[in-house]
């Protein structure tokens, strides 16, 4: 619904509105007593912000929050209470956080639209320090269905930031589409996550963020994750960039400690970094379990595919890391350095020059995984103790063994997987049923399923994707 047709039926109020613990319960537009159940409220020109709840359990509908400023939240500021939010598009609104909302104290609260129009959208609002679009500190919330456009951060999260949230605060974002959004000098230009201990995103769109514009060494156009726990499912990751001379992490940059991060089912494609990681970049001691994944079409100078560089326990099952392109001299699939990372059942074709570079992985484990179509399949640095086998390593053509700086595992083969060949680089690299990999991996290293869902069972192959077991028809026996 376009404001500009409808003016008649909205009421403007210019400055700001305070809702007092308890009050306005029903579903009535927040603003004056007089207004009429139902009318658009449009709020603009406040010099401290658009809306604040303290303690409230408000449900506020149907307001334009425009043109606002403030401290803490420009457009909207929660403190604790459990109000919720639906229809609310804020725009232009300004802050040092939270430029379209600021929610506070362990608040309980829901953003939300149930329609894809004008009402779902917050946009060019802008901070000087965290959330251009949103800033969550230390309370739960559910977001769904927004549309955050164009919102700037000038350090972190230029359309999302989450701050300080605890095993027992859960936030939830679902079904929004982050875009356009920029952190100037910071991480995260989509999202970024300091110390969230409870996070479910999914099925979102995080596409064309961009981070550190301005600074030598950004990180992250798309997702930032620091010592955060949850689980990132079924979004798609797309056309984010990281600039600066080190740009790291053009799709997503997950570090820290914190245990119990996953990340499954996600399209991270079409990223860009400057430095490393143009899909993904694990470091500086992340733990996470990263299964189930398409990474594809993602550039940067050196890894634009999958850098796990320094990290804590990782675990880098069924992905499919394809079609990545970085400069000639660096690997341009998956690199693991510094970590005893668990890397099977992966499917790596077709990056530029390098499928698997490794150095200094004392402890790792890489099987059962499918390295196709590379100048060099797997290049080994040095002489750490590991487990290298079960691979297929086949058609990479600086060597005729495919390896560099080490030999082919005991139980590695080099045969041609018989890929699906068609359709999208997802449904590609799929196995054919007559693949000659059944069975040539070891199921004691194997994830219980693959990229589908499907159930791995004792003729397990490589790559990600499982193909069911052939049986010999045994002959008849004449009584």
């Amino acid at each position: 619904m376009a404001l500009h047709d409808h003016r008649r039926r909205v009421h403007r109020r210019r400055a700001h509105i305070r809702i007092p613990d308890g009050s306005r319960r029903d579903d009535r537009p927040v603003g004056s007593a007089g207004d009429r159940r139902g009318e658009r409220q449009l709020l603009f020109g406040g010099e401290r912000w658009g809306i604040r709840t303290d303690f409230a359990s408000s449900r506020i509908v149907n307001t334009f929050v425009y043109s606002n400023t403030g401290f803490y939240g420009g457009g909207l500021y929660v403190y604790s209470g459990a109000p919720a939010f639906t229809k609310v598009p804020a725009w232009n609104n300004r802050a040092s956080r939270g430029g379209g909302f600021f929610i506070d104290n362990n608040a309980s609260v829901t953003l939300s639209s149930d329609n894809a129009g004008f009402d779902g959208i917050v946009a060019f609002n802008s901070v000087s320090e965290w959330g251009g679009d949103i800033c969550v500190d230390e309370p739960s919330a559910t977001v769904s269905g927004l549309r955050l456009y164009w919102n700037t951060a000038y350090q972190n999260g230029g359309g999302v930031f989450l701050n300080y949230l605890y095993p027992s605060i859960k936030v939830t974002f679902l079904l929004n589409d982050i875009s356009f959004n920029t952190a100037v000098i910071g991480v995260g230009g989509g999202v970024g996550s300091r110390h969230t201990q409870n996070l479910l995103m999914a099925l979102n769109l995080i596409n064309a963020n961009t981070a550190g514009t301005t600074y030598a060494s950004g990180s992250s156009g798309g997702v930032y994750m620091e010592n955060s726990a949850g689980l990132l499912s079924l979004n798609y990751i797309n056309n984010n960039v990281v600039t600066g001379t080190n740009g790291i992490g053009g799709g997503a940059y997950i570090t820290g400690t914190s245990d119990g991060l996953a990340l499954e089912h996600n399209t991270v494609q079409s990223n860009s970094a400057t430095s490393t990681g143009g899909g993904l970049e694990l470091a500086m001691g992340a733990v996470a379990r990263v299964d189930a994944n398409l990474i594809v079409s993602n550039t940067a100078r050196a890894v634009p595919g999958v850098s796990i560089d320094e990290a804590g326990a990782v675990t880098f099952t069924n992905n499919i890391v394809a079609h990545n392109i970085g400069w000639p001299s660096y690997p341009g699939g998956l690199q693991v350095y510094g970590t005893a990372a668990r890397v099977v059942n992966n499917t790596i074709a077709d990056n530029s020059r390098l499928g698997i570079y490794l150095q200094d992985v004392n402890g790792a484990v890489v099987a059962n995984n499918i390295v196709y179509g590379h100048l060099t399949g797997i290049d080994l640095a040095d002489q750490p103790a590991f487990v290298l086998d079960y691979n297929d390593v086949y058609a990479n053509i600086i060597t005729s063994t495919n390896y560099v700086g080490v030999s082919p595992g005991s139980h590695d083969v080099s045969v041609d997987p018989s890929f699906v060949g068609s359709g999208d680089l997802f449904s590609y690299y799929h196995l054919q049923p007559t693949t000659p990999l059944i069975p040539t991996s070891s199921p004691a290293w194997a994830p219980p399923d693959d990229i589908d869902g499907q159930v791995r069972v004792a003729c397990n192959t490589p790559g990600a994707d499982q193909i069911p077991c052939r049986y010999l028809a045994l002959p008849e026996v004449q009584r």
